[in-house]
C-alpha cells in the first residue's frame, strides 16, 4: 500500500481492477464525479463540476462497468471537460490494464473488465459487505450466464415483488 490506494486484480475475474483506497477522501478524488455521472438522480449522464458536487456524498464503495467508464471518459474528452489529476491517473490505469483502449484518433473504446473499490476507512465488517456487493456487480458486468440468471430470477418474481424492489431502490437512490 502506497499513496492513495493499493491496486489488485481479482483472481477469479482478472480483468477486474480492485482499488483499496486509504480513506473516503482519496476514493472521492478518483471516483466521486464518476459516481454522480453513473448513478445519482439529477446528475446521470453529465459531468458535474466540483462546485456542484463538493458537499454531496458519493458512495462508500464503488463499481463501474467498461461501458460506464467509456461513456464518462469519452464525454470528458469530446467536451473538453477538465478532469482532476486523480481522474486522469485513473484513465491511465484503465488504459494500462486494458479496461479501456485508445483508438488511433484519440477516441476511447471498450476493453475488458470492470473496477470496484472500497476504502480502509470502513470498518472490517463493512469492507467485507461492500466487497461482496461490489464483486457481484463486477460479475454481473462480465459474465453473461450470471446476467441471464439474474434476469430469469427477476422475471420470475411477481409484479408486487418487483414493484416493492423498484420502490425500495428508488427510495435508496
Amino acid at each position: 500500500f502506497s499513496g492513495d490506494y493499493a491496486l489488485f486484480r481479482w483472481d477469479l475475474l482478472p480483468h477486474t481492477l480492485v482499488f483499496d483506497f486509504k480513506d473516503y477522501e482519496a476514493q472521492d478524488r478518483y471516483l466521486k464525479r464518476l459516481a454522480f455521472f453513473a448513478e445519482k438522480p439529477g446528475f446521470r449522464g453529465r459531468l458535474a463540476p466540483d462546485r456542484e458536487i463538493e458537499g454531496l456524498h458519493a458512495w462508500n464503495a464503488h463499481d463501474y462497468s467498461v461501458a460506464t467508464l467509456l461513456a464518462f471518459y469519452e464525454l470528458a474528452r469530446t467536451s473538453a471537460f477538465p478532469l482532476n489529476a486523480e481522474e486522469r491517473e485513473l484513465l491511465e490505469l484503465l488504459l494500462r490494464y486494458g479496461v479501456l483502449e485508445r483508438q488511433g484518433d484519440a477516441a476511447l473504446r471498450e476493453g475488458r473488465g470492470a473496477i470496484i473499490s472500497v476504502a480502509r476507512e470502513s470498518p472490517d465488517w463493512q469492507r467485507r459487505t461492500f466487497m461482496d456487493h461490489e464483486a457481484s456487480h463486477a460479475l454481473f458486468f462480465q459474465d453473461a450466464a450470471y446476467r441471464a440468471l439474474s434476469e430469469r430470477l427477476w422475471d420470475a418474481q411477481g409484479q408486487a415483488t418487483r414493484q416493492f424492489w423498484l420502490e425500495h431502490l428508488a427510495w435508496r437512490n
